[in-house]
């Protein structure tokens, strides 16, 4: 489930019942505490707007339009794939073999526990792409879940000190 688009939706309704109701007790009393509340709603409303419209633009587009890697044509993505208990041999390769029709090279890995979990990092210009494979995947009786977004590197840290088991301060 998109759950941006929920959350997106009960706040731009919110935002749009605080500014109605706030213009309609702004208007409507004669009380100083009434209007207060009423312009205090109606500025409510206009700010969960403001962010509805800063927010959106950015985050609508995640994995449609990834920026390019340097040197490699096409975009990385990274698909992540949950098994259920029914799944077999047969489906994991099935699975790779749906991978390999975007990008040859693919290499499909898999965290050896029950249910197996699925991960492969590839590169394709295939349009939509983490749609089409998400949908194709979830509509497999032996896959749980599956995700797809575009593939950041991790980030390079330092290794920590090495660890001395030895409890002689003076050595």
């Amino acid at each position: 489930m998109e759950w941006h688009f929920v959350i997106m939706a009960i706040l731009g309704i919110l935002g749009v019942a605080l500014a109605a109701g706030g213009i309609v007790a702004y208007r409507a009393s004669a009380r100083v505490s009434v209007r207060a509340f009423g312009a205090a709603a109606i500025a409510a409303g206009v700010v969960i707007w403001t962010i509805i419209l800063f927010t959106t633009p950015l985050t609508a587009t995640r994995g449609d339009a990834p920026p390019l890697i340097s040197g490699i044509e096409g975009h990385k993505y990274e698909v992540m794939v949950w098994f259920n208990t029914t799944a077999t041999q047969d489906d994991l390769d099935e699975v790779g073999a749906l991978l390999r029709t975007f990008d040859d090279d693919v290499e499909f890995l898999f965290l050896e526990i029950f249910p197996p979990i699925g991960q492969a990092v590839l590169t394709t210009d295939a349009p939509d792409f983490c749609h089409t494979v998400e949908t194709a995947l979830e509509a497999e009786s032996y896959v749980d879940d599956a995700s797809c977004r575009l593939w950041q590197a991790p980030d390079q840290v330092e290794p920590d000190a090495p660890v001395s088991t030895d409890n002689d301060a003076n050595s």
